[in-house]
């Protein structure tokens, strides 16, 4: 919507028209109300498949979402998993955040894979602020969900599983960095980005080095 706003096109019209569709049939991922597995999230993410060429569509990323949705893969992820401990949901957020971010990394020069993978960035931090305005119940649907979201995205876009990314630690603030490119792009997505990464660094000091490498290629 900011999009079309800005800068109005045909195709940004059509895309808000199906984005809007969508959200009017009430269509989310499929999987559980809430996690009731045994499995840790590593054990769950490791050897997730990814989806096939023929597979894809272009278009909107909920498309590819919806087609990884549909893997038996996806179902035994959803349904293996453990939940957080009580009171150790904003953590896992944190850390699927990490996990979406490193699949960023992997996938920059992408386009939409690495697109999708910062939206998983965002949608894990920022769901933490959501979790002191709901009961018990509530937080344990916003987990399956965002779980599912960050599975559905694994294997719907990160194409390069086996790729590695080396970065050395630098002395330089990478929040203080961050906000002086993001001063200059004022890119709706950066300064998205820019919020949770600082939020990450906040609650998770040990993270500032993975921050610090998205920082340097995203940004």
């Amino acid at each position: 919507m900011r999009s079309v706003g800005r800068s109005p096109s045909e195709p940004r019209r059509r895309e808000l028209t199906a984005a809007i569709n969508y959200l009017a049939a009430g269509r989310g991922l499929p999987g559980p109300s809430a996690l009731s597995g045994t499995s840790s999230l590593s054990e769950v993410l490791e050897g997730l498949p990814r989806l096939e060429p023929h597979q894809r569509r272009e278009g909107l990323l909920t498309f590819n979402l919806h087609a990884a949705a549909t893997l038996a893969a996806f179902d035994e992820a959803m349904t293996s998993l453990a939940p957080a401990p009580a009171g150790s949901i904003g953590d896992r957020f944190d850390q699927l955040a990490l996990v979406a971010g490193a699949a960023m990394l992997r996938n920059l020069g992408n386009g939409l894979d690495a697109f999708t993978m910062l939206h998983g960035v965002t949608v894990s931090t920022m769901a933490s602020e959501l979790l002191p305005y709901l009961p018990e119940d509530g937080r344990r649907q916003l987990e399956a969900a965002v779980v599912g979201f960050v599975v559905a995205a694994i294997i719907g876009f990160d194409m390069n599983p086996l790729d590695t990314v080396s970065y050395e630690p630098t002395t330089t603030e990478p929040i203080v960095e961050l906000a002086m490119r993001v001063a200059s792009s004022l890119d709706d997505h950066d300064i998205k980005f820019a919020a949770v990464c600082r939020e990450l660094a906040e609650r998770r000091p040990e993270a500032l080095v993975q921050i610090r490498a998205m920082l340097e290629s995203q940004i």
